[in-house]
């Protein structure tokens, strides 16, 4: 994928018992962004390492990748443990590569 490619994160689909469209939308698209744009190097990356680096809570982290597999974007976000398996450390990683690209 051409990373100079600008993507409208405005057209998340963003649900929850407790999403308010008028106080919420512009709060979770902007961290959508914000991870997005860390993420996009393809490197393997701890949700700890990305709410460091976007300053949103690991928990926002976390719904934010689930988000990025979900239309518009259907982006790949892969991941796999760190470190020694039995410590339950997953790090994970977006794929260059989304479904939006493939069609153009």
């Amino acid at each position: 994928m051409n990373m100079q490619t600008e993507i409208d994160f405005t057209q998340a689909t963003i649900q929850g018992s407790n999403f308010d469209e008028r106080l919420d939308r512009e709060r979770l698209t902007g961290q959508l962004k914000a991870i997005y744009e860390f993420m996009k190097d393809g490197r393997f990356k701890t949700l700890s390492e990305i709410s460091g680096a976007t300053l949103a809570p690991e928990s926002s982290v976390s719904a934010q990748l689930r988000n990025m597999r979900k239309k518009p974007y259907y982006f790949t976000v892969e991941k796999q443990r760190r470190g020694e398996p039995t410590q339950g450390l997953w790090e994970y990683r977006l794929s260059v590569v989304n479904k939006l690209t493939l069609q153009k």
